[in-house]
C-alpha cells in the first residue's frame, strides 16, 4: 500500500495531552460554597432498617470521609476550580445517594456540558458509595465549574483533580490469525504506525449502486442459479434486457453516492470504506439482487484496496432462512419466542445459538444440533467471499458479532462466557478450517444497559481475549451538533481491555 494515497489528518495524540507535572488537587465539598438547602455533617447520617425503623449510625464506620465532614445536598454539588496547565484532567467525585430504590442516573458537568452519566441502581441499599470519575480537558487560568448532579439526596465528600496518565501501547504487527497473509501483515503495520498520530477517514456505503440481473432466482433451487447476478458493465445489462441500467462510472466505489459526495464536499476520498456482509446469509441470500449485492460489495473492496485504501466490513448476521438479526426483547428468554423457532417472528428474531452448546455454560459445541450447522454453513458463505478477496491480495478489516453486551442482536442476549465461545466458533471456523488468513479481527466493546448507557457503562467482560482480536472498536452516537471530547470512552476501553491493542471508533 501507498501510504501517500491515504488522506490522513491530525488526531487523537494532541487531544490526549495532558501535563505530567501538575499536582493532585482535594476540594473538600464542605469549603464551597453550599447548595440551596445543603448542610455540612461529620458522623450522622439516616439509615432505614426495616425491622427497627429509622436508625441513626456512624459513617466514619462505614465510609471513609476526607477531611471527616462532607455535605448533604438534595442532589446538586458545585465546585469552581482552576488547574495550572492546560491539558486533560481526570475528575473523582466521591460520594453517596441517600435514598432508597433509585434507578436515575447522576451527571458530572464542566462549564455546562456534561462529561458523563453514570446509572445510581441503588436498589434496595442506602447510602451506596460511589466513586463518579471522567475526564475532560481543562484550561489553564480560568475558573471552571464542575457540578454534580445526583439522582437523589446524596452525600458529597470531595473533588479530586489529577492530570491523566497517558496511556503507552504494546502493540504487535503480527495479525492475530496464524498464517496470515502479507497484505494482512502491511494493513496492521500500516494501523499500528499511525495509531495515535493520524485519524484514518472513513464512510460506510449507504445506497448499493449496481447492475444486476434480478430474474432466474431461486425457481428450482441452487442448481437453476446463474452466475451473472452481477454485472460488470452498462453493455451487459442491456444485453440482459434490464431497463434501468447504470453508467460503468456509477457502479465503482468511487461512484457511489454516498462516496461521490464525500469526494465533492472534502476534496477527497475517504481513506477507509465500509461495506456489509448483510446479505451473504440469511433468507434471500441466494436471490438475485441479495447475491448481486454481496459481490459487488466483494468487487467495490477490491477496487478501494487497489486505489490504496481500507475495506472494512461488519456483518448484520441473519441466520440459515431467518430475515432478521435483532433479536425479540430479552431474545429467545422471551415468552413470546416459540422455543426452536429458526425463521422471523412476528416480532424480531428467537434465535438461540446457546443450542449450538451442550448446555447453557457453552464450554462445548453440540456438532449434531441444527444450530450449529445453520451457523456453520453461513460463516463457511462468509468465509468464501473472503477467500476470494484474498486471492487477490487483498486484506480487510473485519468487525463480526459486534455491540453485543447492548443485547439488541441475537448474539448478544445471552451471557458474556457464552458470548465469547461464540466469537471464538466464528474464528477458528473462518481461520482455523476455511483459511481466511486476509483479515483483521475487531472487536467491538459496548454499553451494557444493566450497568447504563454511556462510556461508564463499557463492559470488557464479552472480550474475547487478546488470541483472538487484533483492533478494539467502540461506536459512539453523539448527540447533532455535540463536538465535545470522546477522550472518557477511550479511557474506559483501556481500563477494560488493556494498551495491547490499537483502539478505533467502529461508528458514529
Amino acid at each position: 500500500m501507498d501510504l501517500k494515497t491515504l488522506p490522513l489528518a491530525a488526531g487523537l495524540a494532541a487531544a490526549l495531552f495532558s501535563s505530567a507535572n501538575a499536582a493532585v488537587t482535594i476540594y473538600e465539598a464542605e469549603d464551597q460554597t453550599l447548595p440551596s438547602g445543603g448542610t455540612i455533617s461529620d458522623t450522622a447520617v439516616y439509615e432505614l432498617d426495616m425491622s427497627k425503623g429509622w436508625q441513626i449510625y456512624d459513617t466514619l464506620q462505614t465510609i471513609k470521609i476526607s477531611g471527616n465532614k462532607f455535605v448533604n445536598t438534595s442532589g446538586e454539588m458545585t465546585f469552581n476550580v482552576t488547574v495550572p496547565e492546560t491539558g486533560l484532567y481526570d475528575l473523582i467525585i466521591h460520594m453517596w445517594i441517600k435514598d432508597l430504590y433509585i434507578s436515575n442516573n447522576s451527571t458530572i458537568e464542566v462549564d455546562g456540558n456534561t462529561i458523563g452519566t453514570y446509572a445510581s441502581n441503588t436498589g434496595t441499599m442506602m447510602n451506596k458509595e460511589f466513586t463518579l470519575t471522567g475526564s475532560v480537558k481543562l484550561k489553564a487560568e480560568m475558573e471552571h465549574s464542575i457540578v454534580l448532579k445526583a439522582a437523589s439526596a446524596a452525600g458529597v465528600d470531595y473533588l479530586s483533580i489529577e492530570p491523566h496518565p497517558k496511556a503507552v501501547f504494546t502493540l504487535s504487527d503480527a495479525p492475530v490469525s496464524a498464517g496470515a497473509t502479507e497484505s494482512a501483515y502491511k494493513l496492521k503495520h500500516f494501523i499500528n504506525h499511525n495509531f495515535g498520530q493520524k485519524t484514518i477517514s472513513g464512510m460506510m456505503i449507504g445506497d448499493n449502486i449496481f447492475n444486476y440481473h434480478y430474474g432466474d432466482t431461486l425457481a428450482n433451487g441452487d442448481a437453476d442459479l446463474k452466475s451473472n447476478y452481477l454485472l460488470h458493465s452498462y453493455a451487459e445489462c442491456v444485453a440482459a434486457g434490464i431497463d434501468d441500467c447504470h453508467t460503468d462510472d456509477s457502479i465503482t466505489w468511487k461512484g457511489q453516492v454516498d462516496i461521490a459526495k464525500f469526494k465533492e464536499l472534502s476534496g477527497y476520498y475517504p481513506a477507509l470504506g465500509g461495506f456489509d456482509m448483510l446479505f451473504a446469509a440469511g433468507g434471500g441470500s441466494k436471490k438475485g439482487w441479495f447475491r448481486g449485492y454481496t459481490e459487488h460489495n466483494v468487487q467495490m473492496a477490491q477496487e478501494l484496496w487497489e486505489a490504496g485504501g481500507i475495506p472494512a466490513f461488519s456483518w448484520h448476521w441473519k441466520v440459515g432462512s431467518d430475515t432478521v438479526f435483532y433479536s425479540k426483547e430479552g431474545g429467545y428468554k422471551n415468552a413470546g419466542c416459540t422455543d426452536g423457532v429458526i425463521a422471523s417472528s412476528a416480532n424480531n428474531t428467537c434465535f438461540n445459538y446457546t443450542k449450538a452448546f451442550t448446555d447453557s455454560t457453552c464450554k462445548e459445541i453440540n456438532t449434531a444440533s441444527e444450530e450449529y450447522q445453520l451457523m456453520l454453513a453461513d460463516i463457511d458463505s462468509v468465509s468464501k467471499h473472503f477467500l476470494t478477496l484474498q486471492d487477490s491480495g487483498v486484506a480487510v478489516l473485519w468487525r463480526p458479532l459486534h455491540e453485543a453486551s447492548g443485547g439488541w442482536f441475537w448474539w448478544g442476549v445471552a451471557s458474556a462466557n457464552c458470548y465469547k465461545a461464540l466469537y471464538n466458533l466464528v474464528f477458528n471456523r473462518m481461520v482455523n478450517d476455511n483459511g481466511v488468513k486476509n483479515a483483521l479481527w475487531i472487536w467491538n466493546i459496548k454499553t451494557d444497559p444493566s450497568i447504563g448507557y454511556d462510556y461508564s457503562a463499557l463492559n470488557g467482560e464479552w472480550y474475547p481475549g487478546d488470541e483472538y482480536v487484533d483492533i478494539v472498536g467502540v461506536d459512539i452516537y453523539n448527540d447533532p451538533s455535540d463536538h465535545q471530547s470522546n477522550a472518557n470512552y477511550f479511557n474506559k476501553t483501556i481500563s477494560e481491555v488493556g494498551v495491547n491493542k490499537v483502539i478505533a471508533l467502529t461508528e458514529n
